[in-house]
This record gives C-alpha cells, sequence and structure tokens, in this order.
C-alpha cells in the first residue's frame, strides 16, 4: 500500500541581491520512501543543502536557522512594494510575498477520521524560511500539529523526533504545550524571526 502522504521542498528565491525579481531560481522536489521518516528526512537534507549553497554565496556557513534566515533574507525581499492609494486610505504590498523556501507534507490519500480531514493534494507547511508574519507561524503550528496527527493515525515511527512545544510562551494560548515533529525552527526565536526585514 502506498504511504498516505509525502513531502515536497518548493523554493522561489531571488538569485542575488544584485539582481530584479524577474531572475529567480525556482524549484519543487518530491520525497516519497516506505517509511515516511525517511522521506521527510530526505526532504529536511534537501532543504539544507539549498540553504548551505545561499549561505556558502555570502561567504558564510550555517550555524543556526535563525542566522540562516537573517543571512539569506536578500533572497527572499528585493526591497520592493506596490503602493495604491486613493483620498481615504494608502495599501503596501511587498513585491516578494511568494519568495522563500519551504518544506510541505502532501496528503496523497484522503482522510476523514474527525481528528483530520484531509483530501488529496492538501499542503501542510511543516518549515519555512520566508517573509513570516503571526498568521504564518499560526499556519506552521497547524501544518505541525496535523503531521504528528498522522504519523500516531496511521503507526508511523517518529521515535527520537518528538518535541514538545510550548506554543502559548510564543504567544499562541489556543495551542498550549503540545507535541510535534522537531524541525530546524527554534521557537524561542519567533521574536526574532518576524522581526527579520
Amino acid at each position: 500500500m502506498p504511504n498516505p502522504f509525502y513531502y515536497i521542498v518548493q523554493a522561489k528565491l531571488i538569485r542575488s541581491s544584485k539582481s530584479n525579481t524577474q531572475n529567480l531560481i525556482e524549484f519543487e522536489r518530491s520525497f516519497e520512501h516506505e517509511n515516511p521518516i525517511t522521506a521527510r528526512e530526505q526532504a529536511f537534507n534537501h532543504f539544507q543543502n539549498y540553504i548551505d549553497v545561499l549561505l556558502e554565496g555570502k561567504g558564510k556557513k550555517y550555524i543556526s536557522d535563525i542566522q540562516a534566515r537573517k543571512e539569506i533574507y536578500t533572497h527572499i525581499d528585493s526591497g520592493t512594494a506596490q503602493t495604491f492609494t486613493n483620498s481615504k486610505l494608502k495599501l503596501s504590498f511587498n513585491d516578494d510575498y511568494d519568495k522563500g523556501i519551504s518544506i510541505y507534507l502532501v496528503i496523497d490519500t484522503p482522510i476523514d477520521n474527525g481528528d483530520i480531514n484531509m483530501t488529496v493534494g492538501d499542503h501542510l507547511l511543516i518549515h519555512s524560511i520566508e517573509h513570516f508574519d503571526k498568521n504564518d507561524l499560526s499556519v506552521l503550528i497547524e501544518g505541525l500539529l496535523c503531521e504528528n496527527r498522522l504519523y500516531t493515525h496511521y503507526g508511523f515511527e517518529s521515535t527520537g523526533y518528538k518535541s514538545n512545544v510550548d506554543f502559548s510562551k510564543i504567544g499562541f494560548s489556543e495551542y498550549g504545550c503540545r507535541t510535534v515533529l522537531k524541525t530546524p525552527f527554534d521557537w524561542s526565536k519567533c521574536d526574532e524571526v518576524l522581526a527579520i526585514k
């Protein structure tokens, strides 16, 4: 029986800080394995290889997730925005809202058991370096919580990957302390992530 989900790494990145947003690196790669945790490991390794290459281009080495986010920000933000105004309102939209590199869990078998309701093709964000705001963090938390529920529901091995995170300490009291599968994201640095510009 095929696995009910797999992982993909997607990216849309600005090639260099001297280029414009039309000079992009774009890719998507899928990771499937009979053991889903192996597919997950492969996706995170692929993600990390790209981060390492971007850092190397700046003469840097990977130290931590927050350091990498700060160093490669020029690959996800060109510093340009569109502004729309009328007599009562002025709105600005960052041109690079769609830039970043992300890992998604993708549903391949529908499931509806009350606790999990997913259809084929649904994407769950489980890790990303992109423009982050508080809503994006909520999407990331939801993705990680659902991923853990899927591993539990299907009885897939995840020993050594489980981590308890007290989301109430970072402003998400509705989630409390919950179990997720580990990622490089440092939940204690959420304020720093949100402040990166």
